[in-house]
Parts: C-alpha cells; sequence; structure tokens
C-alpha cells in the first residue's frame, strides 16, 4: 500500500509540474499561438492542481508552493468571470448565436430543427472604435469546444466581444448540434 501511494504522490508531482509549465507559456507568452492555446483550459488546470494538492503537501511538504502558485494564478484569470454581471439597460433585446457548422457531415437537420425552434434575431457587427469588452463576465467558463466531451472538459475558445453601449443580457451554451463547437447564444440590449 506505501508503494502505491509514493507511486500516486509522484504522478501527481510530474502532472503538477506539467499543469505549471502550461500555465506558466499560457500566461507569459499569450502572442504565441502555443501559448494562446494553452491558456484555454484554465478551469481544468485549476481542477487537476487541486486534486494534486494534498498528496504533494502529504508526502513532498516543501512542494506545496508548486501546485499553490499556478493554482492561485489559474483561479485569478477566471473566478472573475463568476462576479461581475453587466447591468441590463432597459431597452428592446436581442439575440445572436454564434455556431460552426461541421461541413463534413452530410445531414445538417438536428442544427436546422434546433435553429428553427430557437429563433435567434439578425446581428450586424459594426466595426466601432474603443475597447471591447468580454460576454463570459458574470457568466462564468462557458465551454463550446470540443461538442463531444462533457462541458466541463471543454474549453472555452469561441468568444463574443462587444462594444460600449451594448447590454449583455444572458450568454449561455446550446446542446450538441453535431458539429465540433456547442453553440453559444448572446442576448444582447443596445
Amino acid at each position: 500500500m506505501n508503494r502505491l501511494y509514493n507511486i500516486a504522490c509522484f504522478l501527481a508531482l510530474v502532472l503538477a509540474v506539467c499543469i505549471t509549465a502550461a500555465t506558466l507559456v499560457g500566461t507569459l507568452a499569450q502572442q504565441w499561438w502555443i501559448g494562446e492555446l494553452l491558456s484555454h483550459p484554465r478551469p481544468q488546470y485549476a481542477l487537476i492542481l487541486l486534486c494534486c494538492l494534498p498528496l504533494i503537501v502529504a508526502r513532498f511538504h516543501q512542494l506545496g508552493w508548486l501546485v499553490l502558485i499556478p493554482l492561485l494564478l489559474n483561479l485569478i484569470t477566471f473566478a472573475p468571470l463568476y462576479f461581475s454581471k453587466p447591468l441590463p439597460v432597459s431597452a428592446p433585446s436581442f439575440t445572436a448565436l454564434h455556431y460552426n457548422l461541421d461541413a463534413t457531415l452530410p445531414d445538417h437537420t438536428v442544427a436546422f430543427t434546433y435553429l428553427r425552434n430557437h429563433p435567434v434575431d439578425i446581428l450586424l457587427l459594426l466595426k466601432k472604435e474603443g475597447l471591447l469588452l468580454s460576454s463570459e463576465s458574470g457568466y462564468g467558463v462557458q465551454s463550446t469546444w470540443p461538442a463531444y466531451l462533457p462541458p466541463v472538459l471543454g474549453i472555452p475558445i469561441d468568444l463574443c466581444l462587444y462594444s460600449q453601449g451594448i447590454a449583455i443580457v444572458d450568454r449561455y451554451i446550446g446542446s450538441f448540434l453535431g458539429g465540433d463547437h456547442r453553440p453559444l447564444f448572446i442576448q444582447f440590449q443596445l
């Protein structure tokens, strides 16, 4: 039993070192496509590090920082998404849909039926000057890719950015429609 425990502690340490490296590259090298890719699964990084923490602290006391620092860094980057929900403006609201239809599927009936039952408004995106805001603020991490995995294992790579003067009323992820991404719905007010 002691040997199995030592192996589990060692594997937890190796996993924590890999996650720490991915966290650092994802944080420091976001201008590089690999760094950008590594910055997407932050909730999964935090979950893995949280699971490794008890084993590493119990077996390798002095290496607890190896888990705590990247755990805090990952939590700091995605935790605010759950708290700062924009206040809606009293105006008519519209719904926008972002969805990638998989061109390799021979039949798109499921997607078209879904769209028929969940109407969306037409959205014109105009180029505006100024800072764009993320629609994720206040709605937490909502993963859209890959669609065949449970949402907790997916990553939020589909973004909706908006400019000042637009208020996000609701943001949610639709169900699997057969593509490689889940649909992203944005309800907003002008």
